[in-house]
């Protein structure tokens, strides 16, 4: 028997695969912990503040968001998430102190929130 993998299906494909790669995303800078201390000089409190700057803005747009793709549609929010989440990503590879690695993981945090 032939089953018909339609439209709705292959979102829902492509929305589980996105979060497995944004969890990916989130978790796996914890592995690189020791380098980034050591790369930027950084204490074990600043690098926690680096750390956290993701989580607040995590938090809020988990809950702002859905309101946003009731008003601007899914697609462009995702887009737009997606977008954010590419540029965030890249900035946190040319950081050169605390202040950036703060912006980046704080930008991280808005887009995959």
């Amino acid at each position: 028997m032939r089953t018909k993998f339609g439209g709705s299906s292959r979102m829902l494909l492509v929305l589980c695969l996105l979060y497995l790669i944004l969890y990916i995303d989130r978790v796996n800078i914890s592995t690189s912990a020791p380098l980034i201390k050591a790369e930027l000089g950084l204490s074990n409190g600043q690098l926690g503040l680096a750390f956290s700057a993701f989580a607040y803005p995590y938090a809020f747009f988990q809950l702002f968001g859905g309101w946003l793709g009731d008003r601007f549609g899914p697609r462009r929010v995702l887009f737009l998430s997606g977008l954010v989440v590419m540029l965030a990503t890249v900035a946190t590879g040319f950081v050169g102190g605390l202040g950036s690695l703060i912006a980046a993981r704080f930008a991280l945090g808005l887009g995959e929130g």
